[in-house]
């Protein structure tokens, strides 16, 4: 079991590696020219809830916090809003799908796709989301936000202090590659490929490390 635990992990490497290629090629300036993220997709900041508001029922309410490893995660009573209160607020309605970003705070530029179960959430301030343009491709958008290239663009505009922050219209000036649609739905499709593998890798790991772990209390 350790070795093919191993195994899985040598595999799960490989599997990062192509995809930080992709990336790195996508934002080298030699190869691409380069736009502004604002031609991709707008940016909207989340909605400034009460934290009186929040209540341990209701509608989850997506907060920095809750962006884990690319998804949402939501296992905190205090993360709930009784939407029959609210007003002015469906703007801030989340669906599935849809890619946010973290405005603030240590983990600053992170990336989570809301997934189905979280379809009807609410956005919550210093997180944005991103809103697509029309034949922006969903895959291509997310991989290219995934990683470190853009992170080193969004640092640029990143506000002093001791957390850090960036305004909507900041991340939306940020400089990505530029490519046509067609482009943009054959590199959506090979980052796509890449995201699942790493998905269906990693849920082997667990598997084998949790069959490992029964095997070792059957013996001792």
């Amino acid at each position: 079991m350790d070795e093919v635990i191993e195994r899985e992990n040598e595999l799960l490497d490989k599997v990062n590696v192509k995809l930080e290629t992709l990336q790195q090629n996508l934002f080298d300036k030699r190869n691409r020219i380069r736009l502004r993220l604002k031609n991709y997709a707008n940016i909207l900041g989340g909605f400034a809830f009460s934290s009186k508001s929040f209540t341990n029922q209701g509608t989850p309410v997506v907060k920095i916090k809750n962006i884990v490893k690319g998804e949402i995660v939501v296992n905190d009573d205090s993360n709930y809003i009784k939407a029959e209160t609210l007003k002015n607020v469906e703007k801030y309605l989340l669906s599935q799908h849809d890619i946010l970003i973290a405005m603030t705070g240590a983990t600053l530029g992170k990336i989570g796709v809301v997934q189905k179960e979280f379809d009807g959430s609410y956005l919550n301030q210093r997180v944005g989301k991103l809103e697509l343009k029309k034949e922006i491709d969903r895959s291509f958008l997310k991989g290219i936000l995934d990683s470190k290239y853009f992170l080193n663009e969004l640092n640029k505009y990143i506000g002093e202090g001791a957390q850090g922050n960036i305004s909507s219209d900041d991340i939306s000036k940020t400089l990505v590659p530029k490519l046509s649609n067609i482009e943009m739905k054959e590199v959506g499709i090979k980052f796509q490929v890449l995201y699942d593998s790493i998905k269906d890798i990693k849920s082997k790991i667990s598997s084998s490390k949790a069959l490992q772990k029964s095997l070792i209390n059957q013996i001792f």
